[in-house]
Formats: C-alpha cells, structure tokens, sequence
C-alpha cells in the first residue's frame, strides 16, 4: 500500500486537493491511501507509527510550521518524500535543507493542477527507477541493486552481463544466466531500452544518438554500438524518455 499524507490548515483546499491528488496517482498506483491532516504534529505522530511514502504539506501554517515539520520528519526519515504546497514562493531557498522533492506554489486552478501532475508523474517515474533488483550473480551469489545503478546489459554467450553505476561497491560487472530477450521484456516498464542485439541500456544514462555512426552515447564519454534494426525504436524512446523528464 502506498501511503500518502496531505496537511494544510484550510480545510476547504484539503478536500479539494485530496480529489486532485487521487485523480492523478490512479494511473500509477493501484493500492494507495490519503491520510488528511490540519496540522503537521498530528500527521508527525501517524508517521512515527507507520510510514508515510509521500507527503504534501503547507509551509505556512499555525503552531508549527511546514518548514519546521519537515525538519523533524527529516531528522529520523531520509525516505519519505517531502512535497510543499504553499501560497509563498519566498520559503523557496529555506526548504532545501529538508531535500523536498518538489515544490508546488498554489495559483489559478488550471496551472496549480497542471504543476500537480507533473510532480506526481516525476516522482512515480523516479520511484520505479529507485527500486531494487535482485541479481543471481554466478560467483557472487545474489546482490540486490537498483535499476537507476544499472548502465546496461551485455549479452555474452548464454548469460548476461549487468554494468552497474554505484558508489556502494567497486565490483561494475555482475553476470546472471539469462537471456538478453527475456530481459528487454522485463526491463522496458524501467526505462531500458533494447539498443543492439547483444546490448539493453538505461535511458537515463543516454546523452545523445549519434545516428550517422551509429552509436549511443552515455554521459559519462562512452559509447556502445547501435544497431540498424533497433534504430527507430531507440530514438523514440529516448525522445519519449525525454519528454517525460
């Protein structure tokens, strides 16, 4: 269940918003619960119980403020993601000490609405991203990474080879008994995409297509090959990918 808290003091913006909010979650989340509060103690103290995975919370608000909830959820929770909510851009440079997600300043209706599913489509696409693999490694034994730590997939004979980006270990190879077809099927919801025949990439690690030569170009200098057949879908999906983000 995916748990998700709303808090603001004025008790007619909180029914309106809990509407919007579940409006633009539906397409993402199956299983998922609102939980309204008027003030941040109150939500701080259901939290302590049982987690939030998201919160949306008013800056500006009596007995404590948005800010200073947002502190002492912080000081116990690096996890749960933080999202303000506020009439008062000027609290904009202060929040960044309690890393928000995102920041939405209230305003006309349709450019508040907008902003509000754009937030919730980032934080679902970086969520899905954020979530852990576990890979059976042939000498290793089973490690656990996430996908957005995972360059690409190699095919080599009859297993697969995984690249890892992680600053948890210096091992960058991990290698499971796979198909690379089995994997572009299972990996396509997470932003890879299928590049060559021997070759499955992360999305979010493409700098650019260099279609002339045929290879695709990571952000940190290296390349791979593109191949001919995969061409078109490949630069769909970085342009999907892009737009997206």
């Amino acid at each position: 269940m995916f748990r998700i808290a709303i808090c603001d003091d004025n008790l007619e913006f909180l029914d309106s918003f809990e509407v919007l909010v579940k409006k633009y979650i539906e397409p993402y989340c199956n299983e998922f619960s609102i939980d309204k509060y008027t003030n941040g103690v109150s939500m701080l103290a259901i939290h302590r119980q049982a987690p939030f995975n998201v919160i949306f919370l008013d800056i500006d608000m009596p007995i404590e403020s948005g800010l200073d909830i947002a502190k002492e959820f912080r000081s116990s929770d690096n996890r749960v993601y933080i999202i303000f909510v506020t009439n008062h851009t000027k609290y904009v440079y202060d929040s960044f000490e309690v890393q928000p997600f995102n920041y939405i300043v209230k305003s006309n209706s349709q450019s508040f609405e907008r902003k509000l599913s754009s937030v919730i489509k980032s934080l679902f696409n970086h969520l899905k991203q954020n979530q852990i693999i576990i890979l059976d490694d042939s000498k290793n034994g089973c490690i656990s990474v996430r996908y957005n730590e995972i360059k690409y997939i190699e095919s080599k004979q009859h297993y697969c080879v995984f690249h890892i980006n992680s600053k948890k270990t210096d091992k960058t190879t991990y290698k499971i008994r796979k198909s690379i077809s089995e994997l572009e099927n299972e990996l396509t919801y997470y932003d890879f995409v299928r590049t060559h025949k021997k070759f499955v990439v992360n999305l979010s690690y493409i700098l650019s297509i260099d279609k002339n030569n045929r290879f695709v170009n990571f952000k940190d200098g290296t390349n791979l090959s593109l191949g001919p057949v995969y061409k078109a879908e490949v630069e769909k999906s970085f342009f999907d990918y892009l737009r997206k983000h």
